[in-house]
């Protein structure tokens, strides 16, 4: 079964996508209807411009992210990847970053 934003939703507690980043305030809010609830807000303080909107983005970006590594687990998972294959190590690191952000264990 395919990972989609909707599958994701339903097995997190986390606001759901889609979420944006404003830069005039270093805040990552729901980005969807009328209402935009503030989910975070970027520390600025002794932090050069450059780097408060790159984590933003980022940060903003997590839940597609996300998703990405949870349908490219899906995939190697389904498809059986063999030690041989060299991925392996690929789905480990899959497997702990998303269990990270679901907040497991690292």
């Amino acid at each position: 079964m395919p990972i989609t934003d909707q599958t994701l939703e339903a097995q997190s507690p986390h606001t759901p996508d889609p979420w944006a980043y404003d830069e005039d305030d270093a805040r990552i809010f729901y980005a969807d209807g009328d209402v935009e609830p503030t989910i975070a807000y970027v520390e600025r303080e002794n932090a050069p411009p450059e780097r408060i909107k790159a984590d933003g983005c980022i940060l903003a970006a997590s839940l597609k992210l996300l998703a990405a590594c949870r349908a490219a687990e899906n995939w190697l998972t389904e498809y059986e990847v063999g030690p041989d294959t060299g991925l392996q190590d690929l789905l480990a690191q899959l497997r702990e970053a998303t269990a990270a952000a679901m907040g497991g264990a690292a």
